[in-house]
Parts: C-alpha cells; structure tokens; sequence
C-alpha cells in the first residue's frame, strides 16, 4: 500500500510477467491453429517437430503420408495460405514460424492429435532419407527417435545412428552433443539387454570406446 498516494500498487516481476504473457499468446495461437483448415493443421505439425528452417521439397515428403499425395505447388499454396495467417515467414528458399510462440502452439497442438508417436517416426525417416548430405536433418532424427519408447524403435539401427551422429558431433567441436548421444545409444542398447550379446559384441564395444573418448575430452 502506497502511504503517499493512498493506494495499492502491483509489483510483477519481469519473470512472471514473461510466464504469464507467452502462455497466453501459445493458447491464443492454438486456439487459431485448432480454426485452420486440416492440411494447414497438418503442415504446422509436421514443422513443429522440427526446429531448423525446411525446404518446399523436404515438406512435401513429409506431407506424403498416409495415402496423401501432393505436388510442390500444392505445398507452396498451403505455405503461402500459412504465411497469410501470420504463421509462417518466407526466408528464402526455406520457411520457418513466424514466431517460436508459435512453434509452440502448433507444437501442443500436435501432441493433442492421435498418432503422435507414428507421426514421429514418419518424420525421422523422411529427415534420414532427405538428409544424406544435410547433417542437421541426422541431428534432428536421431533427437526424435530417442525421444520414443523402446520398442517402437529399430534399437539395432537406432544405436548404430546414435554412433554416427556423435562422430558427426565430435566433428564439428560438440563435445556435449557427442557425450549425450553415446550414452542414449547405450541406454538403449542396455534397455533391449543386447549389451555384449554375441550379435551386438562389436557394436558394444565401439559404444564403450566412443564413451572412454568423449569422458576423455571432457576432462573427467
């Protein structure tokens, strides 16, 4: 209560005023989503689970499921219908959410959707097959098949990926990334009890000598 001017007054501080402000904003953006049309439905969910800027081709691979079919026109026409709505922005040649508060709501309103976890690996296998030569596509799906419980999995192939990308990490001077991605290709391979078994033998201990490297480099 404010003695000199004989009235309260409310301290928000920045912090709570942020958590309150993009709450708001991410329901108000789903609430949007939930009025759009299902093929923009569609295509700010697949785009959701990803966070780097995509190409009108690798969108039309993922919008290529389930029977559906589209041509690179027909996706533009849906990007341009997004861009309207003040979803998506247009830098060229990629697209990318107008807003991470955005990617947030279409990013909630996918978890909402039946099929999330097929959803998933749809998009981890288009990223594998479109991104040979794009290392943030093998990045982004091995993060994604990680994310996913055991046995929907291929744990064989899944901690193979995990290898290769923390090379890829190592590489590249991401000695975080290589640490965390060799320890979830031995989880999983000691959540499938495969560890020394005499098909996964090699495999293991390729693990454990990627494992004493990285411990290494990170001085423990």
């Amino acid at each position: 209560y404010d003695m000199m001017c004989f009235e309260w007054r409310w301290v928000v501080t920045k912090v709570e005023l942020a958590n309150n402000m993009s709450a708001d904003v991410v329901e108000s953006v789903l609430g949007k989503i939930r009025d759009l049309p299902e093929e923009i439905q569609e295509l700010l969910s697949l785009m959701a689970y990803i966070p780097n800027a995509l190409d009108v081709s690798t969108l039309k691979a993922l919008m290529c499921r389930d029977g559906a079919s589209y041509e690179e026109r027909q996706v533009l026409d849906l990007l341009q219908q997004s861009s309207d709505e003040g979803m998506l922005l247009l830098v060229s040649p990629n697209w990318i959410f107008a807003h991470d508060r955005i990617r947030q709501a279409s990013l909630k309103f996918a978890s909402e959707k039946s099929g999330s976890e097929e959803t998933l690996l749809h998009i981890s296998s288009v990223l594998l097959a479109e991104g040979a030569d794009r290392e943030w596509c093998q990045y982004v799906a091995v993060d994604i098949l990680n994310s996913l419980p055991v046995e929907k999995t291929d744990c064989n192939e899944l901690v193979k990926l995990n290898l290769k990308v923390s090379h890829l990490a190592r590489n590249s001077g991401a000695l975080g990334k290589e640490n965390a991605l060799v320890h979830k290709g031995l989880e999983r391979l000691k959540a499938a009890g495969m560890t020394w078994t005499d098909d996964y033998y090699e495999l293991t201990r390729q693990l454990y000598d990627a494992l004493l490297v990285s411990e290494y480099s990170s001085g423990e």
